[in-house]
Order: C-alpha cells, then structure tokens, then sequence
C-alpha cells in the first residue's frame, strides 16, 4: 500500500483557506443574524435584482405619496379653521348688523360699524394664515401675507366715495372695488396669485388641490361686506340716517349669503380631503404589501442562522485545534 502525503507548506495553505473560508461564513451569518437580511441578495433571488429594485422603488414613491398626503392633510386642516373662524365672525356680524339696522338709531349703526371693523380685521388674520411659510390663501404665490390690511380697503373706499351722496352709489363703488376685474381688490388688496397650488400627486394615478384662494368670489363677498358694514364708521353719509341704515341693512343680507358661501367652500376642501383619507388608506395597505414581498424575498430564517452560525463556530474551533497541534509537532516528539 502506497501513502501520499502532504507538506508542511501544502497543509499550511490548505488551513489558511479553511479558516478564511469559516471567517467569511461566520461574518455573514453574524450580519444576517443581525440584521434578518440576506447578506448576499443576488445569490439569494437566484439573480432577480430586478424584482428588488421595483419593490424598493415603489416603496419609496408609495413613502413620497405619504409625505404628500399629510402635508395635504396638515393644509386642509388649517385651511378649514381659519374658514371656520371667517364663517363665526361673518354670521355674528351680519346679526348684529340685522339688530343695529332693525334698530333705526345712530347708537346702533355705530355699534354695528365697530363690530364689523373688529370682523374685518380678524378675517384678514385668518386669510394671512401661514403653515411652515406658505401663505394658505394666497394661491401659487405662497411667500407672504395674502392681504393687505383692513385700514388699506377702508382707506381705499373713503376716498373712492368722498362725492357718493346715497347708499346705492356707495353699493355701486364697494361692489366695483371688490369685484372688477383689475380693480381695487386685485390691485392692492390682495397679494397673492390668482392660481391655486397645483395639483400634488398623492398615488399613482391620482392628485389633489384644494384649489382655494383669497380671491374667491366666497371670500370677496365675505370681505366686500364687513367692509360695507366697517365703513360707516368712518363718517360716510352723515346726518343722512336713513341712509346709513339702508347700507347696514344690505351689509347685514350681504354677510349672511357669505356665510352661505363659506360654507360652500368648506365642503368642497371636505370632499377633497375625505379623497385624501381614502387614498392615504390604500396606499397604506399596499406600502404594507410591498414591504412584506421585500421580506420575503431578502430576509432569512432567525433560527435556521443561528444553527448555522453555531456550526461554522464549532468548526473555527476545531480548526484552531488541529493548528495548535499541528504547531506544536517535531522530529523529537515524532520519535518520542
């Protein structure tokens, strides 16, 4: 019988690679241990990188969409309080107003006046809201206030009806103000933009706006007649109290159709919103999904690892044995 039998320089080498080859084992399955994750994903999709890559994209857009839907959320909330706060005001001032013009006394008229300008202001606050800098109401021109303030309408207005002498051509000047293309309103008052923030996509298939701005026919009634009501109590159409009463009395019908109107642009930011829940919801459920494909495919067995690492540690250790004795070998010890 013949023996071959292998160097010293040849079993030197052939250990070093059994132990580089146990080392870059142990090290995997400690990370795979660590993390649940495969370490070597090619291998484990059998070369299905593809299918990775397109759950990891559609997680992340499914992520983006997340944002997007929240911060719509986040908008339409604050959009809603501060037309929530208009509505109180504009529906409490249009029945004082009714009250002081019912009335038919100078006392009143003023009273009504003082708490329109009180309305006026607060409204214009609501309307100047801003979330994380962006001005709520002022269109795709986010970046500053979207009013002017209350002292720049009335200023407007008194000069505009120095020579008005009944309450019909003070109507006739207001309503041009607020109303005309190019007018005061447009010009001065309002500084946003006429466009609403585009749209923000919230799936694949679908976007969302509110589509509100401060120039909306709601809101301009809203303003055109606390304006109205405020401006009486700047002196127009003294001694004249039929008059005065005459344009309280419109101010107030004028303030309760806004209300209506507010009211109308409410439940068109609540239809959009509720649109935004239900698609928040579904793209939950598939973000969900997604992540659960990419489990599956690039995750790994907790207790199947473990063994595993176990084994390829009992075999470092039996490997440092036999190269501590194989160290520790001699001619002496070999004759001994």
């Amino acid at each position: 019988m013949s023996f071959v039998s292998i160097g010293d320089l040849s079993s030197s080498y052939r250990l070093r690679y059994l132990n580089s080859q146990l080392k870059g084992q142990s090290q995997r399955l400690s990370l795979e241990l660590a993390t649940g994750k495969t370490a070597d994903i090619s291998a484990r999709t059998k070369g299905g990188l593809d299918r990775i890559a397109d759950l990891e994209r559609s997680l992340k857009m499914t992520g983006q969409y997340e944002r997007n839907n929240s911060e719509l959320k986040a908008k339409g909330d604050f959009l809603q309080m501060s037309l929530e706060n208009i509505q109180t005001l504009t529906a409490t001032t249009a029945a004082t107003a009714a009250t002081a013009a019912s009335s038919r006394s100078a006392a009143s008229i003023k009273s009504g006046s003082e708490t329109a300008l009180q309305a006026l202001n607060s409204t214009i606050g609501s309307l100047n809201q801003q979330v994380a800098g962006q001005s709520l109401f002022a269109g795709n021109r986010a970046i500053g206030p979207a009013m002017a303030g209350a002292d720049k309408i009335l200023g407007d207005l008194e000069t505009l009806t120095l020579a008005a002498t009944t309450a019909d051509e003070i109507r006739a000047i207001v309503t041009d103000y607020f109303d005309s293309a190019g007018g005061g309103f447009e010009t001065g008052v309002y500084l946003g933009s006429t466009k609403p923030t585009g749209p923000v996509s919230i799936s694949d298939t679908e976007s969302a706006s509110y589509g509100i701005t401060g120039a909306d026919t709601g809101i301009r009634e809203t303003l055109k007649h606390l304006a109205t009501a405020a401006l009486l109590g700047r002196g127009i159409l003294g001694g004249d109290l039929l008059a005065r009463v005459n344009l309280m009395e419109s101010a107030a019908s004028g303030l309760f159709g806004a209300t209506d109107a507010i009211t109308d642009i409410r439940a068109t930011i609540g239809a959009t919103e509720a649109r935004i829940e239900t698609v928040a919801t579904v793209n939950g459920a598939r973000k969900t999904s997604f992540q659960m494909m990419l489990n599956d495919a690039v995750s790994v067995d907790g207790y199947e690892t473990a063994t595993g690492l176990q084994a390829v540690e009992n075999q470092l250790e039996a490997l440092y044995l036999s190269t501590s004795r194989l160290s520790q070998l001699s001619l002496t010890r070999y004759l001994r």
